[in-house]
């Protein structure tokens, strides 16, 4: 295995070189030290272009809401990551290390978060390489809103075919191969927790907030000081059809959590809607309870795990979102059953 550094400068280099740690190639160390000097020219650019030409350098209630969204994001994100389900309310001095710091630069309002090294270090310390990576992967999801997933994957892809198209030199293709494994396993590890998979739902929700009034949003992720080997090397424009397919509800003023704890299934309601079911589920340790509704199509929730609880009025081990409000908490979400087993067990 190679002790030899490496150096990172794009997003693009951090999935090569975790695909480089899974085969072997680079040790973990490695990329943890690299991934530390990576965040020192790491910020983001939330370019919102407004038709009306109001705004000029400055901000109106619309992008200010979306900055208070945008911290919340962060906030929930450093719970997740730091303590997972266990519910917590943050230290003051962990609030005032995670505080945004935004810049509004002139002409069209372009929020550039400026302090991005400082809430990523703080969110990664004492992490492993690898795990440094998927906090990275998961900040950039939300902040491009998408465009480092699908778009991404898809683009990867055409760049692998147009390498063996060209006859490209074998180590360019080669490359492109290791980057579109790495962002494949990040991915997969992100995919298989729903508390990340919800926070970087949340995320996208602030980002795009002011489109729907202010018209489209440009990606500008800053991921290196080297204009030719940024991972968005175009504008990407997300318009208001765009951001309507990510903005699918509303978020919560109230005060939310993402936890896991075990729950008894009281019942469960078929709705005239096709595959729509509601449920009714009361926490074991607290006195958490909530009426809640869900898709069977949703691949994190398993019906028949519900439906054999509920006929053996047996505990479930489920990821759910609560709201607080005056003090009072509910079940808001139900998100995904978390145990595994079958409904012939």
């Amino acid at each position: 295995m190679s002790t030899n550094t490496v150096e990172i400068k794009s997003l693009d280099d951090i999935f090569f070189y975790y695909s480089k740690v899974k085969d072997g190639e680079v040790a973990d160390d490695v990329l943890s030290i690299s991934m530390d000097d990576f965040l020192e020219n790491f910020e983001f650019v939330l370019d919102y272009k407004d038709s009306l030409d109001r705004l000029h350098g400055t901000i109106d209630v619309t992008l200010a809401s979306a900055i208070v969204d945008l911290q919340d994001f962060i906030n929930n994100l450093y719970k997740v990551i730091k303590y997972q389900d266990i519910p917590h309310t943050l230290s003051d001095e962990e609030l005032a290390a995670l505080r945004i710091y935004v810049k509004i630069a002139d002409g069209s309002t372009k929020e550039i978060i400026k302090n991005i090294r400082k809430l990523l270090e703080k969110m990664v310390e004492d992490m492993t390489g690898k795990e440094k990576v998927i906090v990275v992967a998961i900040v950039a999801m939300a902040l491009t809103a998408g465009y480092i997933g699908s778009e991404y994957f898809d683009y990867l892809k055409q760049q692998d075919e147009n390498n063996k198209t060209i006859q490209a030199g074998q180590q360019e293709t080669e490359r492109t191969q290791a980057i579109i494994k790495g962002f494949s396993d990040v991915t997969r590890e992100i995919q298989l927790r729903p508390l990340y998979k919800e926070a970087i739902k949340n995320g996208q929700k602030a980002v795009l907030k002011p489109v729907r009034q202010n018209n489209s949003y440009t990606l500008q992720p800053s991921d290196n000081l080297d204009d030719d080997n940024k991972t968005i090397k175009t504008p990407y424009i997300i318009d208001e059809e765009k951001a309507k397919k990510i903005l699918k509800t509303k978020r919560s003023t109230s005060e939310t959590d993402i936890i896991n704890d075990s729950f008894f299934v009281k019942y469960i309601e078929a709705l005239e809607e096709n595959n729509k079911y509601k449920v009714k589920i009361a926490s074991t340790s607290t006195e958490i309870s909530g009426i809640v509704e869900f898709d069977t199509d949703d691949e994190d929730i398993d019906f028949s795990i519900l439906s054999s609880h509920l006929a053996n009025r047996t505990a479930v081990s489920l990821t759910i979102k609560t709201k607080t409000i005056n003090g009072n908490t509910t079940i808001e979400k139900l998100i995904a059953t978390i145990t595994q087993e079958s409904s012939d067990n």
